[in-house]
């Protein structure tokens, strides 16, 4: 296992100086030889805002040929007017194993606003980046879109970029990279949430899963004003993230061998693995805890609701067990599982079976209405969380949940009894819909045991260790 670490610095600010600074992230991986993006971009852009920024990474590894890698990259950038944003800097790198340390390319970037007043959908952005690569390292030109909506105190980033490179040594095609995360900020000074970054390899031949990179974890930040400095601020970034990818350790159809033991198969990759026991842990909170206290029985639901849209990415862009392409299957074979799990005749599956995979589709659903039926009655109810803009002001109010045979001359008119009446119903739904997954998650139990008993396999002890028998 591998631990990467990454620190990054900036200065920013308005028309004064404004300082911003440190990020640090740790993340657990197998290793890969190149970085997929390590910075969530936003396509806002402020005028005279000065940016000084340094980022990096270091590996430990105990093997010798893997540890010790490190990247650095520090720039200066500047919001030439109020849709265009300039930067410059460098990258040095020291090679795993070797300890060669090198300057690898001087780079020139460029973030244009398209759209961001707030009055669209959504805030759209273009990243156009230019790498010049130095000791015989090809030159590399990036762009992409960038976009981002707000919703109350909830942000959530997406970036997808293209990389062409040039000159001697380069790879042929387009390359494709993504960025994505969602923040909520507590306030101006903090702000918790999930990242997650992958390459996907060449537009016209996407990478097989095992030679792609992806990385996702938690993330934690802020900014503080510096004392003494009229308009500065320092802002930080904290993450933890799993990581999976091409590197020396074999691989075969996204899984890596054990080299202990031949007969075993790297099947889960850690994010379904870790996510798999966050899930379970936060969904257990959230039903005992009954919505006392509320913050715990909140931030469970968040965590269940974050982890829902992450596992939906990874089911397209995940390790080839982890995509629903490799796990969906019509009724009649589900059936036909279920059958043969009766029959003792059920046929084994590497990675999720049948019925298994139904059942993911089942509870990520389920787990999704009834987060969100969550948050949208505590917005209704306290006006607090990501959807509580929806229900200010009486935004919702067209949205009735009165019927026309109810609202009489008997009923409030100024909107106050509708909302009663909204609350309610989201009441209700959320309520049926947490019974409704706990009832899958005992069927999910017993059709787990009833499956390791067929084919004499312990999987729950698989969704930890990732490994299973290859056949």
């Amino acid at each position: 296992m591998m631990y990467r670490g990454q620190m990054m610095t900036c200065i920013a600010g308005s028309r004064a100086l404004a300082l911003a600074a440190s990020v640090v992230a740790v993340c657990a991986c197998v290793p890969s030889p190149a970085l997929a993006g390590t910075k969530l971009y936003s396509p806002l852009v402020e005028e005279g805002a000065l940016e000084i920024e340094q980022r990096g990474f270091v590996t430990s590894d105990s093997k010798s040929s893997l540890d010790n890698e490190q990247f650095y990259s520090a720039s200066i950038g500047y919001g030439l007017t109020d849709y265009w944003f300039a930067e410059i800097g460098g990258e040095r790198v020291r090679d795993p194993g070797t300890g060669n340390t090198r300057f690898d390319a001087t780079k020139w970037e460029n973030r244009l606003e398209i759209i961001g007043d707030g009055s669209h959908f959504v805030d759209l952005g273009l990243l156009v980046e230019y790498l010049k690569g130095d000791g015989g390292q090809p030159d590399k030109f990036e762009f992409g879109p960038l976009i981002e909506k707000r919703i109350g105190n909830t942000v959530t980033r997406a970036n997808l970029l293209f990389e062409r490179e040039i000159g001697a040594g380069r790879d042929s095609g387009l390359g494709v990279e993504y960025g994505a995360g969602i923040h909520y900020e507590f306030s101006d000074d903090f702000y918790a949430g999930i990242e997650a970054f992958g390459s996907l390899g060449p537009v016209h031949d996407f990478k097989s899963s095992k030679d792609q990179e992806h990385r996702a974890g938690p993330v934690l930040g802020g900014a503080f004003e510096l004392d003494g400095v009229p308009g500065a601020s320092w802002s930080f970034k904290v993450s933890v993230k799993s990581e999976t990818g091409s590197g020396p350790r074999p691989f075969e159809a996204g899984s890596g061998v054990n080299a202990k033991d031949e007969d075993q198969v790297r099947v889960w990759d850690p994010l379904v693995r870790y996510g798999h026991w966050f899930l379970a842990l936060c969904f257990a909170v959230a039903y005992l805890s009954e919505g006392e206290p509320l913050w715990l029985h909140s931030w469970a639901g968040y965590g269940i609701g974050a982890y829902v849209m992450l596992r939906v990415l990874w089911g397209f862009a995940g390790p080839t067990p982890a995509r629903f392409a490799n796990f969906i299957a019509p009724p009649r074979a589900v059936l036909g599982y279920l059958r043969g799990l009766l029959t003792g005749s059920a046929q084994r599956h590497l990675g999720h079976s049948p019925a298994g995979g139904a059942m993911v589709i089942a509870l990520l659903f389920m787990l999704a209405v009834t987060a969100l039926s969550g948050m949208a009655l505590l917005a209704a109810e306290e006006g607090e969380g990501p959807l509580a803009p929806l229900f200010a002001n009486g935004q919702m109010r067209e949205i009735s949940f009165i019927t026309p045979a109810r609202a009489d001359d008997d009923y409030e008119t100024d909107g106050s009894h509708e909302g009663h009446e909204g609350a309610e119903l989201l009441e209700e739904i959320h309520e049926l819909a947490a019974n409704l997954t706990l009832a899958l998650v005992f069927l999910h139990l017993a059709g787990v045991a009833a499956s390791s008993i067929a084919h004499r396999e312990n999987l729950p002890r698989a969704m930890v260790s990732g490994f299973k028998r290859r056949s």
